[in-house]
C-alpha cells in the first residue's frame, strides 16, 4: 500500500457513482478534478450529493462505479490510515467534546503551541467568543459543546481543522453565521492554503464562491457544469 505524498497536487474523480444503503444514487457519473493551486468550490442545492462528494474523498465510503484517484493513484491503494491523516476535514456537523476549548483545538494538532491556536482562532474568526468564555482557552465545553451557540461550535471545529498540516483540505459551509470580516479572515486562510494544498469548499449560495479560482456544480449527483462565479451566472 502506498503512502500519499504531503504536498498532493490532484484529486480527480472520474464517473463515480454511489447510493446509501438501497436508497437512490447520491452520485451518478461524478467527475470533477480539485487542484493544488485552485481554490475550488463545490455548489448545489440540498441533496445535491455535494457532501457525498467529501465523504467519498476521505474513503468514509468507497464507490460502487468509477474511480477516486490522488495524483493518479487510486485511493483504494493508499495506506487508509496514511490517507485519513492527509486530510483535513470539517463538515457541518460539529463534533465537539466535553472538554477544554484547548483540548478540543489540540486534536487537530497536538503538538500545538499557545499562539498556533489563537493564530487558528482568528483565521477560523473564532477568537472573539473565546476571548470572551469564563477561562477563555481553558474553558470546559459540555457533551458535544454545549454553551457555545450553534455556529460558535462550527467555527471552533474550523479552527482546529486549520490548525492540521494536511495536503487535502475539505471544509463545507465555513462561512455560514460569520460577519464579514470573519468571511474575509476564513477566505484569506482558505487561499494561502490554496496555494500548498488542494482546497475544497462545500456551499449551497454560490455568491460565497464568488472570488473562487473555480466552481464545480453538482445537481442530481453530476457535475452539470463548472467555472467562474461571473461564468456560471449568466
Amino acid at each position: 500500500e502506498l503512502r500519499p505524498s504531503a504536498s498532493p497536487s490532484e484529486l480527480r474523480f472520474e464517473g463515480v457513482h454511489f447510493a446509501y444503503g438501497d436508497g437512490e444514487d447520491a452520485l451518478r457519473g461524478f467527475d470533477a478534478t480539485f487542484r493544488r493551486g485552485e481554490l475550488t468550490g463545490v455548489f448545489g442545492r440540498s441533496g445535491s450529493g455535494k457532501s457525498t462528494v467529501a465523504a467519498l474523498a476521505v474513503r468514509l465510503y468507497d464507490p460502487q462505479k468509477g474511480r477516486i484517484l490522488l495524483d493518479g493513484t487510486p485511493l483504494a491503494e493508499h495506506d487508509l490510515e496514511a490517507l485519513r491523516a492527509s486530510y483535513a476535514l470539517a463538515l457541518q456537523d460539529t463534533v465537539l467534546f466535553g472538554e477544554t476549548v484547548r483540548e478540543n483545538l489540540l486534536l487537530g494538532r497536538p503538538d500545538a503551541a499557545e499562539a498556533d491556536l489563537w493564530l487558528a482562532l482568528r483565521a477560523a474568526g473564532a477568537d472573539g467568543f473565546v476571548t470572551a468564555l469564563p477561562q477563555g482557552l481553558d474553558t470546559v465545553l459540555g457533551a458535544r459543546g454545549s454553551g457555545l451557540s450553534g455556529g460558535e461550535g462550527r467555527r471552533l471545529c474550523l479552527a482546529r481543522t486549520f490548525l492540521r498540516d494536511s495536503g487535502v483540505l475539505i471544509v463545507d459551509e465555513p462561512f455560514s453565521g460569520l460577519d464579514r470580516t470573519g468571511v474575509e479572515r476564513v477566505m484569506q486562510t482558505l487561499r494561502a492554503r490554496a496555494r500548498v494544498s488542494i482546497v475544497i469548499v462545500i456551499a449551497h449560495d454560490l455568491d460565497d464562491l464568488s472570488a473562487f479560482d473555480k466552481i464545480v456544480f453538482v445537481r442530481e449527483g453530476r457535475a452539470e457544469d463548472e467555472g467562474t462565479h461571473a461564468e456560471l451566472v449568466v
